[in-house]
């Protein structure tokens, strides 16, 4: 009885395992689709980032797309009271929402969004893991590529003494630019040339 027990066990054990390796092996291949330099282009011509990780009305995170055509109201609508942050300056008035941060004049806030910043991945770029060589390899050369810190990184959180190498691409009359830290994707900027 012992042995009939052990025998009809080891042979479930096996098929546990021969499931699981299926199973494994399947989600191991399985690769998603990522945007075309055409897709992302249009994309921020039209001042669109997609996806982002953003909050929704309930304070929970859902993958989708924001615009530069959002106005104050749009996200005061979009997004939970709770989560959004308010800071005026004397030329920017911002507005964040989670790991994204969006920017007005201070003085034409009624006219909707100039730049918007995501510290998160963004256009199939992962975050903390994109390099310059991945944009550079789906995009194409960048209308420039530069080193930048201090002032020009005032946006950023805790930018003292640090140095990004940043890449920026024209996409209509927009901006798209890919900010990089010891290497890696750190945040995402896209804005209207013109006003920022």
């Amino acid at each position: 009885m012992k042995k009939i027990l052990s025998i009809i066990l080891s042979m479930l054990f096996v098929m546990c395992f021969t499931g699981c390796s299926d199973e494994v092996e399947q989600d191991y291949l399985y690769i998603p689709q990522s945007q075309t330099k055409n897709e992302i282009l249009s994309k921020a011509e039209r001042g669109i980032m997609s996806p982002v990780q953003v909050l929704d009305a309930n304070g929970n995170y859902i993958s989708g797309e924001v615009s530069l055509f959002m106005l104050k109201s749009d996200l005061e609508n979009r997004f939970t009271q709770e989560g959004l942050y308010t800071t005026e300056g004397d030329r920017y008035t911002c507005i964040s929402a989670g790991d994204i941060s969006f920017y007005f004049l201070a003085d034409n806030i009624e006219n909707g969004v100039i730049s918007m910043i995501h510290f998160d991945s963004v256009y199939d770029f992962d975050h903390g893991i994109s390099t310059p060589d991945n944009i550079i390899e789906r995009l194409g050369q960048p209308v420039s590529r530069e080193n930048v810190s201090g002032d020009e990184l005032w946006f950023m959180p805790y930018s003292t003494g640090i140095t990004c190498d940043r890449l920026s691409y024209k996409a209509g009359d927009n901006t798209l630019s890919f900010y990089f830290l010891d290497g890696f994707l750190s945040m995402t900027s896209l804005s209207v040339t013109k006003l920022w």
